[in-house]
């Protein structure tokens, strides 16, 4: 079973935002934390990614904590963490340059960029042009355990086939986020979703090569089983010890390899996913709670009731009750 592509299926998208900038010489600018940026876009985010293409002239990318990355036009950058990062011009003394700390609220209308003291362009100080997309997602459990340890940010050169995919889907975002008309809010939505899962693709392709990455969670066959177990019948009442035997270990080796490649126990896993797909549920579905309850593994509507609230904070009726209303006004618009 493919494990990422039934956690990518539990994904639901809760805002984005697409804007151009045209980033003069001498400029330095730093994105907001992302969760200031989820809370911006929506409360209920939980996962946020950051695009960057370059469609002009050249520019460099990095994190505070992290080696600088040069992009050409053509280029694109992502950071499946959303973390905050820098962009920059190239060709200059970028450590003598204040980098501008961008607002969220500058996000729906561009970055207004400061120029420091060069007023006309030269061979080395030319303009770049940038278009970035932020994309805001709940749900998906067991992708952040999939994102820990891999690299921070990508580089998807120019001339690769997903980065021409990528340049017509930001570009399309983008003509379709400046103009209000029918349906151009369902565009974005799908494009965004569509984003999301070529750049997964195309990030677990390149990690697979890095030593030490959590995809020894696919690579690993025991824990790769276990979770083909759970995904393919989460409803099934499961002990660690059924796992453990069916995928042909002891009970305390699939617990030890289960955490040192998701980075918690099998039966924790178990009940944030089915938490998950009830969640889901609620909001996609006028099933009633005792029957999502059963779908999802739970033999009474109270351990649900209980196991819901521990994950959310609030009973499911309650959850339901407060986010359907918000995810409707969002297909709406």
């Amino acid at each position: 079973m493919d494990v990422l592509a039934d956690i990518l299926r539990s994904m639901r998208l809760t805002g984005s935002v697409f804007l151009e900038s045209e980033l003069r010489s001498q400029w330095c600018y730093v994105s907001p934390a992302p969760q200031a940026i989820m809370d911006f876009l929506s409360p209920r985010s939980e996962i946020l990614m950051a695009f960057h293409l370059v469609t002009e002239g050249q520019c460099l990318a990095w994190m505070r904590d992290g080696g600088e990355v040069e992009l050409s036009a053509g280029d694109m950058i992502f950071f499946p963490q959303g973390d905050s990062h820098f962009l920059a011009g190239s060709g200059q003394d970028n450590e003598r340059l204040r980098a501008i700390e961008v607002k969220c609220e500058n996000l729906r209308s561009g970055i207004d960029v400061q120029r420091y003291g060069v007023k006309k362009e030269t061979q080395f100080d030319r303009a770049a042009k940038v278009v970035c997309g932020f994309v805001a997602f709940e749900g998906g459990q067991g992708l952040s355990s999939l994102l820990t340890g891999m690299p921070r940010f990508l580089r998807i050169p120019r001339g690769d086939a997903l980065a021409e995919w990528l340049r017509v889907s930001m570009t399309t975002c983008l003509a379709e986020s400046a103009c209000v008309t029918v349906g151009s809010s369902v565009v974005v939505q799908r494009i965004s979703e569509l984003m999301l899962v070529e750049a997964m693709r195309y990030y677990v392709k390149e990690a697979e090569r890095i030593k030490g990455s959590i995809l020894l969670v696919s690579n690993d066959r025991f824990v790769q089983r276990a979770l083909s177990l759970m995904h393919q019948d989460p409803a099934a009442p499961w002990t660690v010890e059924q796992i453990a035997k069916a995928v042909g270990l002891s009970r305390s080796a699939l617990a030890g390899r289960f955490v040192a490649s998701i980075g918690e126990p099998p039966m924790q896993y178990l009940v944030r996913w089915r938490i998950s797909l009830a969640a889901s549920a609620l909001l996609a579905t006028e099933d009633c709670l005792a029957q999502i309850a059963a779908k999802v593994g739970y033999e009474s509507e109270t351990s649900f009731n209980r196991a819901f609230k521990r994950e959310f904070g609030i009973p499911p009726a309650a959850w339901r009750k407060q986010e359907k209303p918000m995810v409707q006004h969002e297909r709406r618009r």
